[in-house]
């Protein structure tokens, strides 16, 4: 009888202390966060919801309970300051616009906005122009995030706490290598860098699953390195905890790049291979992990593309040169390429060249038209509103 009323009291103390968290998270809830609905503002949790058109807005908290989504897109800007560049605009949108089917997360940092500033942000009293150009899609989620809080209770939490990443020169290239680690850590996803990259086509293959883009040294005969500007894993993967292992690591590393010396070290680590045999599959043993080529996923400079020929091509089989027959021209060269990335690295240097394509009957093919023309094909919200940003 006695167990039996043991059993009884230590089942509704049981119950009592689950019900309780429950309330403590609620209550957590309604004291960090604010909830938009039709522009009207609410105690509760901390997101406007998606309407048709519109993206989200959201603040990350550590007591809020998010789906698992590793099909997921993500981006950071680590700035602290909470505003975007035209060009990093662009980046996210591109992104948003060949993957409608799947989520696209952009973390901003709010670390050097005061409370104000960051309600203005949120609650869209004060829109800033990167804002306005993302909420036009419905698969974009922009998410505030508290540098401290997100680096807590992971193993790069003292890393962060001992500002250790400030004692690097180039403080925010380490602290957004490791806030992307934090993010794989915590929701897995494909990674893609707002500052280096415009997404020309979808990823849904099979080989944007579980992968690292890999990079030939030109100097050195088969020797590899990765690339820190595109990557996926799913949630849990075995390699992610080895990965936040060699940051760690390479904390007091003075390496610019410290992310790829990571997973470097992670694949020869876990996968049993050298650096000079990074490319050969058979020294690849996680057969869970994809090794792409950097000529598979960037595309190769324009001017190695287009030509001369391209448009005289063109004007022999009867066609006529002008924006509409150019914008079919690229349409058609990026196609037929394996790349789904551009740098904005090659754009700049394709620019510097100042080339001039084709030229006939007063009609100019230059680099930087078609440059105007692969931007406004892949992020044309950011385009028709580029002048606002400045």
């Amino acid at each position: 009888m006695r167990l039996y009323n043991f059993l009884v009291v230590f089942t509704l103390l049981l119950v009592a202390t689950i019900f309780a968290c429950h309330i403590w998270l609620i209550t957590q809830d309604r004291l960090h966060g604010i909830r938009f609905n039709s522009g009207q503002y609410k105690a509760g949790i901390h997101s406007r919801e998606v309407t048709k058109g519109s993206g989200r807005i959201s603040q990350w908290r550590i007591t809020e309970l998010r789906a698992i989504d590793s099909e997921r897109i993500y981006m950071h800007e680590t700035t602290g300051y909470g505003d975007l560049t035209a060009r990093q605009c662009c980046a996210v949108e591109s992104a948003a616009k060949n993957n409608p089917n799947r989520q696209v997360q952009l973390f901003v940092s709010r670390s050097e906005l005061d409370d104000e500033q960051q309600q203005k942000l949120i609650n869209g009293s004060n829109p800033s122009p990167w804002l306005t150009v993302l909420q036009h899609y419905p698969n974009v989620e922009v998410i505030f995030y508290d540098e401290a809080e997100y680096f807590n209770d992971t193993t790069l939490e003292t890393w962060y706490m001992e500002d250790q990443w400030e004692n690097n020169r180039q403080q925010e290239t380490h602290l957004s290598d490791y806030v992307r680690a934090v993010s794989l850590f915590r929701g897995g996803g494909l990674f893609l860098d707002v500052n280096s990259v415009l997404t020309l086509k979808p990823l849904n293959e099979p080989r944007w699953t579980n992968f690292f883009v890999v990079k030939s040294n030109d100097r050195i005969a088969h020797q590899t390195t990765s690339s820190n500007k595109m990557f996926h894993l799913v949630h849990g993967h075995h390699l992610i905890d080895m990965l936040i292992f060699k940051l760690v690591e390479a904390s007091g590393n003075p390496h610019p790049e410290p992310f790829e010396v990571a997973i470097d070290a992670s694949l020869a680590r876990i996968c049993n291979f050298e650096r000079k045999g990074l490319l050969n599959p058979g020294n690849n043993q996680c057969l869970d992990v994809r090794l792409n080529e950097e000529r598979d996923v960037f595309l190769p400079p324009l001017d190695t593309l287009l030509s001369r020929r391209s448009f005289t091509h063109l004007k022999e089989n009867g066609g006529s040169i002008n924006l509409q027959s150019l914008q079919q021209v690229v349409r058609t060269v990026v196609e037929a390429q394996e790349g789904v990335l551009m740098t904005w690295d090659a754009m700049a240097a394709l620019l510097q060249q100042n080339k001039t394509f084709f030229e006939s009957s007063g009609f100019s093919v230059s680099s930087k038209m078609v440059l105007s023309m692969l931007i406004a094909d892949n992020c044309p919200v950011t385009a028709a509103q580029e002048k606002i940003f400045f």
